[in-house]
């Protein structure tokens, strides 16, 4: 597992897959990871997997990011 802060990540090489996890109780992390995500569509090959996860989804009351995608 690899740590990536979100102005490195393109330093990275030789990589199969990315993880790219959220806090759905906190909405800054959600558009950092969209962020992510683009710029890895952008920038690496096609075949690379990835993989976004959701954290925190157990704790509702908190929720700040909704389960239908708006």
């Amino acid at each position: 597992i690899i740590y990536i802060n979100f102005q490195d990540y393109s330093e990275v090489k030789d990589m199969d897959a990315f993880i790219v996890v959220y806090s759905t109780s906190d909405k800054d992390t959600f558009d950092k990871a969209l962020d992510l995500l683009y710029s890895l569509r952008k920038t690496k090959p096609s075949n690379l997997a990835i993989i976004l996860v959701a954290n925190k989804t157990d704790l509702v009351r908190t929720r700040v990011i909704s389960t239908k995608g708006k």
